[in-house]
């Protein structure tokens, strides 16, 4: 007899459970600098993604500045040190052009998403 493979899974941190859903922090940050044109340090990014949680968490800060630097990467935003206060220099991010663009197309996969999300609770509820 052919012995399963059991999938082990932490339920602790299941995606039922609003976990593993980091790939939205992306369009958060795209909202975040597109509403504040000036641009924003990445410590004043994480306190409002704080602020206004996805999910019943702090969002993990080393995270959010690999997210920042891939995207930066990416040509979605550019950043320059900000040196005119007293204290160590910070690094500012804005969104570029590319960046825009881009937070359109996760809107528009965001709509799709809502759709499909309400037509499961639909589905569930009847």
């Amino acid at each position: 007899m052919k012995k399963r493979k059991t999938l082990v899974v932490d339920r602790g941190k299941c995606s039922c459970k609003g976990h593993y859903l980091d790939k939205l922090i992306q369009p958060k940050i795209l909202v975040l600098l597109n509403k504040y044109q000036e641009g924003l340090h990445g410590y004043r990014i994480i306190e409002i993604l704080n602020q206004q949680p996805l999910w019943n968490e702090p969002v993990d800060s080393t995270g959010i500045y690999r997210t920042l630097n891939v995207m930066e990467e990416r040509g979605l935003l550019l950043s320059d040190w900000d040196t005119s206060s007293t204290g160590p220099a910070k690094k500012i991010y804005k969104i570029t052009e590319e960046g825009r663009d881009c937070l359109k197309n996760w809107l528009q996969t965001l709509k799709k998403y809502q759709e499909s999300i309400l037509q499961i609770l639909r589905d569930y509820e009847s």
